[in-house]
C-alpha cells in the first residue's frame, strides 16, 4: 500500500509540473500579449520540440513570424523615411545655397550693370557739358583784335593791381592784429 501511495503521488506531480501543449500555447499567448516576442516565441519552440504536430501552436508560431516580419517592414519604412526626410533635407540646403550663390552673382552682376550705367551717364554728362560749351562758345562773340593802344593797357593794369592792393589791405583790418596774452600762471 505505501508503494501504491508512493507510485500515486509521483504520478501526481508529474501531472501537476508536466505541461501540455495547451499550456504552452496560453504561456506564449500572454508574453506575445504583453508585447515581448522574442520570448514568447521561444516559449513556443520549446512547446512544438515536445508536442510538434499541435495545430494551435503551429498557427502561433506562423502568427508570430507574420508580427516579425510586420516589425521588420516598419523599420525598414522608418529608416527609409529618415533617409528620405535627410535627403530632402540636404536638397533643400543644397537649392538654398545655389539660390544664396545666384543672388549674389545676380548682385554683382546688377552692381556692375549700375557701375557701368553710372560711368556711361557720367560720360554722357561730360559729352553734354562739353557740347554745351562748345555751343556757347560758339554764341559768344569770337574776341576781335583790340583797338586798345599801350597806354590804355597799362591804365587798366594799374587799375586792377590798385583794386586787388584795396582788398587785401580790408581784409588785413578786418583779420586784426593779434593780442598778445599775458600767461596768469
Amino acid at each position: 500500500m505505501k508503494a501504491l501511495l508512493a507510485i500515486l503521488f509521483l504520478l501526481m506531480t508529474h501531472i501537476i509540473y508536466a505541461q501540455d501543449a495547451g499550456t504552452y500555447f496560453h504561456s506564449a499567448a500572454n508574453i506575445y500579449c504583453k508585447g515581448d516576442l522574442a520570448k514568447a516565441a521561444q516559449t513556443i519552440n520549446e512547446g512544438l520540440a515536445k508536442y510538434p504536430n499541435d495545430s494551435k501552436l503551429n498557427k502561433l508560431k506562423k502568427k508570430l513570424e507574420e508580427e516579425k516580419k510586420k516589425e521588420e517592414q516598419k523599420k525598414k519604412e522608418e529608416e527609409k523615411k529618415k533617409e528620405d526626410e535627410k535627403k530632402k533635407q540636404d536638397q533643400q540646403k543644397k537649392d538654398e545655397e545655389k539660390k544664396n550663390q545666384d543672388q549674389q552673382n545676380k548682385d554683382n552682376k546688377d552692381n556692375k550693370d549700375d557701375k557701368n550705367k553710372d560711368n556711361k551717364d557720367q560720360q554722357d554728362q561730360n559729352k553734354d557739358n562739353k557740347d554745351d560749351k562748345k555751343d556757347e562758345q560758339d554764341k559768344r562773340p569770337q574776341p576781335q583784335q583790340s583797338k586798345m593802344s599801350e597806354k590804355q593797357a597799362e591804365q587798366l593794369l594799374n587799375a586792377l593791381q590798385q583794386e586787388e592792393k584795396k582788398l587785401q589791405d580790408k581784409h588785413k583790418k578786418a583779420a586784426g592784429t593779434p593780442v598778445k596774452v599775458e600767461k596768469d600762471w
